[in-house]
């Protein structure tokens, strides 16, 4: 292939003229398909995974130093975990915004797999433009991730953030000449992109699945052992009662004035004369025989009432029955 401005012989497969640089694509006809120019999709997912771990363990351990000293040298724990966690933040918004802005013009993840960040005549980008990438992350996270799976059908295997900050992921290799030349990535497979959109689809709504149905099953559980403790609570009233009248504790519930089964997720609620304390015996499954306690503690001439359970898993009690020191 001959260039038409200074005509030069060149490869039929170029793009750019090699002695003038003149694009050798004629006007009208579709522009070269590059292979090895674009960072793939699985590249680049493999880049996201070594980079999500990296970021996880090191806000972690970053944020909950920084919470330490604050602690230490304020003398409070009170605000420590937020400022922990503004400490992690910012560990991940530098991480990515220094890294993709620098000279190597990659993190951690994209080096190990040989790819970078460029802008779209594949300079390097500025600081700016890579924290703005970076929110854009969290509109292709929010979309149930397609604006990540793009990559993996655009032209220039382009996610959506890489559209809204100006960018490309490309091959350490690419040139600049092979990018301003306009080169495409070969089209992804249809069976692909089928296979991509039924994995947006599914996995997010199995992970979905994975966290709700859990998560309804302990609420439903905490509301039945709530319930069965507004018996216990009601008991309390008749009990404290009965004691500043007679000053003794009452021989049981109906001698306290209360006969009535308050709630159906409580099989008994009885009263110990000799102490006063109060157990509830829980009638619904997976906690039916289990036991939860008021016990009375009389300070002058007023009751405070300690609430526990042995047997009940702690995740389960109000925050007030909860033993610190026992497992959850």
């Amino acid at each position: 292939m001959y260039c038409q401005k200074c005509g030069t012989q060149n490869d039929d497969a170029a793009n750019l003229c090699v002695k003038c640089g003149t694009s050798l694509v004629i006007a009208g006809t579709a522009p070269a398909v590059a292979t090895h120019v674009y960072a793939g999709f699985w590249k680049r997912f493999a880049a996201f995974i070594i980079d999500y771990i990296v970021v996880i363990v090191a806000a972690f351990m970053i944020g909950a130093l920084i919470g330490v000293l604050y602690g230490v040298f304020t003398g409070t724990a009170g605000g420590a975990e937020g400022i922990g966690a503004l400490s992690g933040l910012a560990f991940f918004w530098l991480y990515y915004a220094l890294m993709e802005s620098s000279r190597t013009q990659a993190t951690l993840g994209k080096m190990a797999l040989g790819i970078k960040v460029t802008d779209q005549r594949g300079g390097r980008i500025s600081f700016g433009r890579a924290s703005g990438r970076l929110l854009g992350k969290i509109l292709s996270g929010m979309i149930l991730m397609i604006g990540y799976l793009m990559a993996g059908f655009t032209a220039k295997k382009q996610a959506l953030h890489d559209m809204i900050a100006g960018s490309l992921v490309v091959n350490k290799g690419a040139t600049e000449a092979e990018l301003q030349a306009g080169v495409v990535a070969p089209t992804m497979p249809g069976w692909a992109i089928v296979l991509v959109v039924l994995g947006a689809m599914v996995v997010p709504a199995g992970i979905i699945a994975a966290i709700a149905i859990p998560a309804y099953q302990d609420s439903i559980m905490r509301f039945k052992v709530n319930d069965a403790i507004l018996a216990g609570s009601a008991a309390k009233v008749a009990v404290r009662e009965y004691y500043d009248k007679n000053e003794k504790w009452p021989g049981d519930l109906k001698e306290a004035g209360l006969t009535e089964q308050i709630s159906p997720h409580a099989r008994s609620v009885t009263l110990e004369p000799r102490t006063g304390a109060i157990r509830i015996v829980l009638a619904q499954s997976p906690f039916e025989g289990k036991s939860i306690f008021f016990v009375p503690q009389v300070e002058k001439t007023t009751i405070k009432w300690q609430c526990r359970s042995d047997d009940v898993p702690q995740r389960y009690l109000p925050y007030d029955c909860r033993d610190a020191t026992a497992k959850p």
